[in-house]
């Protein structure tokens, strides 16, 4: 595990192997990582121990029962609730992204998944950093007087998990206090999850809380989330009257909160929790569930929901995947063009950038030049050049003098007339300026200034080194006929005509 800190930033901590033994109660924290910061040096607090959160649609859904999984293994061993977001301006969100690693940016922490992180340890190690209880590393550490249990008790609701065998005993949760009056000025959050083949409903037995336009004052709120953390339905109550909540048959967790404020006070409620067998029918090993990409299952093999693969998002009608279409995001962190395809998408530049390593940021590729002497090369080279290049120089000359160019390597991936990779040099007055790409060397003089353009794209699999140019200034007598008549392509000599193609 490596860890490097960032000014502005805190840390990229890259988990480098999982651990897949079983996991440690304690261990002494390791000295690298000791805690995610705001880049302060100030450990992120979450409120109450609740932890908002948002998944980006193009997660799998494998993947996000993965995180899913690792949050409920921290409420267990924890005092935090990890809830899905509504409207709060400082949540984690879950992104589906070729790196690994925790980055804080003003509003949100940004956690991003792929092969390397996706794994149930890995993940279990970052969302314990997350709430300040563990070191990213090989094994899982907890800092307990940052998730200490005897804080538990003071904190205003609580974790429960609805056990199989209780039906004669299932859960209740009333307000503080209740049947007297509940608290004034108090923030209140109750999670209930369902057992596996099993989905959750509730009813409230008894209801007294303070009333105010649109419940402004105080309320009590029920959120049903489903197996994927996707919330189904949120409803927010005030008054006497008994509220009837209208449950889905998908409800896999209810998040029950009270909320009020410093004035007056009521009985409060009680919400009582019922559970209910999956009986559904349709099972994802029999055509995948009518799912088009991804069936979830439980664990006995029942349907619970369609997903799909990154860079597609599910249809209205719950089975099919369509498109996602990433560069209407804000055109998905491209600093200057987004271009969607099926299933993914691709940045690229304006004429004189090229893409870095990010794939994403464009940075000046070209120049100008007005030396009598100099070469120039293909970004990375030697070694392959990158995707998503569309750099230009020009090499200016004086009034007069010649130019000889020599393209001493030409190693471009070849294509139908060199319509995707491709060099493209100024022929002086010849009208025809081709496009190059293969394997192959050219000389030539022209009489005038140098425009090299250099372009890559996206759909090339196996990259070439690229090109090695040299480029000198002559004086006219230095410059012979057949410098001026002919160019030297692979070591042999041919005409230099205005139609002729030399390549």
């Amino acid at each position: 595990m490596k860890c490097l800190y960032l000014s502005g930033i805190i840390a990229f901590c890259l988990v480098t192997s999982a651990y897949t033994g079983p996991l440690p109660d304690t261990m002494a924290p390791s000295p690298q990582c000791t805690g995610l910061t705001d880049g302060s040096g100030t450990t992120l607090a979450w409120p109450g121990g609740l932890v908002p959160f948002a998944m980006d649609t193009n997660i799998p859904g494998d993947l996000q029962l993965t995180v899913l999984d690792a949050m409920q293994y921290w409420e267990k061993y924890s005092c935090n609730q990890f809830l899905p977001r509504t409207s709060q301006m400082h949540y984690a969100h879950f992104i589906l992204e070729q790196s690994c690693c925790i980055s804080y940016d003003k509003n949100n922490l940004s956690i991003y998944l792929n092969s390397v992180c996706n794994m149930t340890v890995s993940v279990m190690q970052i969302l314990g950093r997350l709430i300040g209880a563990s070191d990213v590393d090989i094994q899982l550490s907890m800092n307990r007087s940052n998730i200490a249990p005897a804080v538990c008790p003071n904190r205003c609701g609580r974790n429960i998990w609805v056990n199989p065998g209780s039906q004669g005993s299932l859960p209740t949760i009333q307000s503080p206090n209740y049947p007297s009056n509940y608290p004034t000025n108090v923030d209140c959050t109750w999670k209930v999850t369902a057992p596996p083949l099993y989905t959750l409903s509730a009813s409230f037995s008894s209801f007294d809380v303070e009333n105010g336009p649109n419940c402004s004052y105080d309320y009590v709120e029920v959120m049903n989330v489903d197996l994927l953390g996707n919330i189904l339905r949120v409803s927010q109550f005030c008054g006497t009257a008994l509220p009837q909540l209208i449950m889905n048959t998908r409800t896999k967790f209810i998040i029950a909160s009270l909320h009020s404020d410093v004035s007056y006070s009521r009985k409060g409620f009680q919400l009582r929790f019922n559970i209910s067998a999956v009986t559904s029918s349709v099972s994802c090993s029999i055509q995948n569930g009518g799912c088009s990409q991804l069936c979830i299952a439980d664990i006995a093999g029942w349907k619970q929901n369609c997903a799909c693969n990154a860079g597609y998002m599910l249809g209205a009608d719950g089975l099919s995947c369509i498109d996602d279409n990433e560069c209407l995001k804000h055109s998905d962190g491209c600093t200057q063009n987004c271009r969607n395809t099926v299933g993914s998408y691709y940045c690229y530049c304006n004429e004189g950038y090229g893409l870095d390593l990010d794939q994403k940021t464009c940075r000046v590729c070209g120049a100008t030049y007005n030396n009598s002497l100099g070469f120039l090369f293909s970004p990375g080279y030697p070694n392959s050049y990158p995707a998503h290049q569309n750099c230009k120089w020009y090499v200016n000359i004086a009034p007069n003098n010649y130019l000889r160019v020599t393209v001493q390597l030409l190693d471009i991936a070849s294509s139908d007339r060199c319509q995707t990779d491709y060099l493209q040099l100024d022929r002086g007055n010849f009208r025809y300026n081709g496009k190059l790409c293969g394997y192959h060397s050219l000389s030539y003089v022209i009489n005038a200034g140098l425009t090299i353009a250099f372009h890559s794209e996206a759909a090339v699999t196996s990259r070439s080194s690229g090109f090695l140019l040299l480029y000198k200034q002559l004086r006219p007598e230095e410059v012979t006929l057949d410098d001026i008549n002919y160019v030297t392509v692979d070591g042999s000599k041919m005409v230099a005509s205005s139609k002729a193609k030399w390549l």
